[in-house]
C-alpha cells in the first residue's frame, strides 16, 4: 500500500468520523433544545414577538427542520388571534449554511398558516418591532439575509382588520435581505422566480419580481418594483398608509400582450398586438382612481362580425372606481386616422363603450371590408372613396352589438381599386350591429362618374322574425 493512498484512506476515514460524530450529536436531546431556542430567539428578535412551539424536530441526516403549531404573538390582546400561526413548517436547511455567512434553505414548506394583521387608533400595528437594538450612532443594522431555493405555502390566509384573503404561494430562487433603521424601520430587497399564486381559486399568471421595500409601524413602502412573466413585464412603486382610514398612492410603466386583456375586458376578439400603459393612482376610502398614458401597436380584433386589421392608437385615460374615460384619442387604421374622446364603463355583464371621433382621409373600402355583414347592395356596388367627417359610437361588450350616428364626407379616392365603383358626396344617418346589419339614412347623396343618386330611409340586411323589412326612398 502506497505512502499517498495510506494518507487519502486516513482523510476519508477522519471525515467520516467528523460526520459521524456530528450526527451523533445532533441526533441528542440536547442538540434539538439548544438548536429550536437559538432559532424562537433569532424570531423574536427579529420581530419583537413571543414565539412558541408545539413540537419540534430535526433530522440531522437531510438537515430538515420541522415545526408543529409555530405560533407568533404580536401586542395584539390576549385574546386575540395572534399575529401569525401555521399547523407545520418543515425547513430543510443547505449544507452551504456551514461555510457562509447567510441563510441558505433549499425548502420552505408551510401548511393551514394565518396572519392576522390589525390596526390600532393611532395608526400602528400589532408588529411589535424587533427586539434588536441599533447601537448609540449606528444608522444600519443587518437583521437577516436569506437564501431559500423554493418555497411553498399552502392554505394560507392572510387577515387585515377581519378582512380575510386565502392563497396557496409557491417560488423559486428566493433571497430575501433584511436591515433595520432607527425609528425603528425595516428596509430590505426580495427578489423570487417562478411565483404561482392562487387567490380565491382562481390562479394568477407565474411570474418573477424584484423590489425594494420598506415598513413601520405605520407604513409600507414599496420604493421600486420590477415584474416579468409571459406577455408582460413593467415597473412600478407603492405607498400604503393604513390610518386615519386605509389609502395608498402607486404609479407604475408596464408593456404587455393585448391577449392578456381579454378575460379582463371580456373581449375574446383581441388576437395580437402591443400596449403600452403608465400612470399613477391613488386608493381612499374603499375607491381607485388613476391617470395616465396609453399607446396600443399593432392591435388586431377579430370575431365572427368584425375584423379591424392592425390598429396604431395613444389616448390619456382616467381610472375613476368602474369608468374609463379617454381623452386626446389619436387612431390610426384603415388608411387614414381619427381623433376623439370616450368612455368605458366597467359595470354590468359586459364593458360599455361611448366613443366620439372625427375622421380623416379613411379608406371606404378597407372600412367595409372590417364588417363580415356588409348589406348585400353595398357588397355588390363596392363603393370607393376617402371619408371624412364625426362619427359617434357606441357598444355593448361586443362588435355584434354597436349602434353608431354620422355625419361623413365622401371623397374620390386617386386611385380606387379595380372593379369598384368611386363615388363622392356625403350622408346623415345611423348605424346598427345587432341580429343583422341596419342602416338609417337620414339623407344622403351619392355622384359616381354617371349619376346622382340621393338617398333616404333604412336599409336591412338581416332582421328577427316578425321584424317588418326596411324601406330605402331612392332618388336618380
Amino acid at each position: 500500500m502506497s505512502k499517498p493512498f495510506r494518507i487519502t484512506l486516513a482523510l476519508i476515514l477522519m471525515v467520516v468520523a467528523l460526520v459521524s460524530v456530528a450526527i451523533a450529536v445532533m441526533s441528542t436531546p440536547w442538540f434539538r433544545q439548544a438548536l429550536e431556542r437559538r432559532l424562537i430567539v433569532a424570531l423574536e428578535d427579529a420581530t419583537g414577538g413571543r414565539a412558541e412551539v408545539q413540537s419540534f424536530h430535526f433530522h440531522p441526516l437531510v438537515l430538515q427542520a420541522v415545526f408543529q403549531g409555530l405560533v407568533l404573538h404580536g401586542s395584539e390582546p390576549s385574546q386575540a388571534p395572534p399575529l401569525f400561526f401555521a399547523r407545520a413548517i418543515v425547513i430543510r436547511l443547505s449544507p452551504a449554511n456551514l461555510l457562509h455567512r447567510e441563510i441558505h434553505i433549499m425548502t420552505l414548506d408551510w401548511d393551514g398558516a394565518e396572519l392576522h394583521l390589525t390596526t390600532n387608533p393611532d395608526g400602528s400595528t400589532n408588529i411589535p418591532g424587533p427586539l434588536t437594538r441599533l447601537d448609540p450612532g449606528q444608522v444600519l443594522g443587518q437583521l437577516l439575509d436569506l437564501r431559500i431555493g423554493r418555497v411553498t405555502l399552502a392554505h394560507s390566509t392572510f387577515f387585515w382588520d377581519d378582512r380575510a384573503l386565502e392563497m396557496d404561494l409557491s417560488a423559486r430562487d428566493v433571497a430575501l435581505l433584511l436591515h433595520l433603521r432607527s425609528g425603528p424601520r425595516y428596509e430590505g430587497s426580495l427578489a423570487a422566480s417562478a411565483v404561482n399564486v392562487r387567490m380565491s381559486g382562481r390562479a394568477l399568471p407565474t411570474l418573477a419580481f424584484s423590489a425594494r421595500f420598506g415598513f413601520s409601524q405605520k407604513e409600507f413602502a414599496v420604493q421600486s418594483l420590477a415584474w416579468q412573466f409571459h406577455g408582460m413585464a413593467g415597473q412600478g412603486s407603492l405607498t400604503f398608509h393604513p390610518l386615519p382610514a386605509p389609502q395608498a398612492y402607486f404609479s407604475f410603466q408596464t408593456s404587455l400582450d393585448v391577449a392578456m386583456l381579454k378575460p379582463m375586458l371580456r373581449l375574446p376578439g383581441l388576437q395580437t398586438g402591443i400596449v403600452r400603459l403608465e400612470g399613477q393612482g391613488i386608493y381612499r376610502e374603499g375607491s381607485l382612481s388613476a391617470r395616465g398614458r396609453l399607446q396600443s401597436h399593432q392591435v388586431v380584433y377579430r370575431d365572427a362580425q368584425f375584423d379591424s386589421g392592425p390598429i396604431e392608437a395613444s389616448s390619456d385615460y382616467s381610472l375613476d372606481q368602474s369608468r374609463v374615460t379617454v381623452s386626446n384619442l389619436k387612431v390610426t387604421g384603415w388608411g387614414g386616422s381619427a381623433q376623439g374622446d370616450g368612455q368605458i364603463r366597467l359595470t354590468g355583464a359586459v364593458p360599455q363603450l361611448t366613443l366620439r371621433a372625427r375622421l380623416h382621409d379613411m379608406n371606404l373600402p378597407a372600412l367595409l371590408q372590417s364588417s363580415q355583414r356588409q348589406p348585400r347592395l353595398i357588397a355588390q356596388l363596392r363603393p370607393a372613396a376617402r371619408v371624412d367627417g364625426i362619427v359617434e359610437l357606441t357598444s355593448a361588450g361586443k362588435f355584434d352589438n354597436l349602434k353608431s350616428r354620422f355625419d361623413l364626407h365622401l371623397l374620390p379616392l386617386a386611385t380606387p381599386p379595380l372593379g369598384a365603383l368611386p363615388i363622392s358626396g356625403g350622408m346623415q344617418g345611423s348605424l346598427e350591429i345587432n341580429r343583422g346589419f341596419s342602416v338609417s339614412l337620414e339623407s344622403s347623396s351619392f355622384e359616381t362618374p354617371h349619376s346622382l343618386l340621393k338617398a333616404q330611409g333604412t336599409l336591412v340586411e338581416s332582421v328577427g322574425p316578425g321584424e317588418p323589412p326596411g324601406r330605402l326612398q331612392i332618388q336618380f
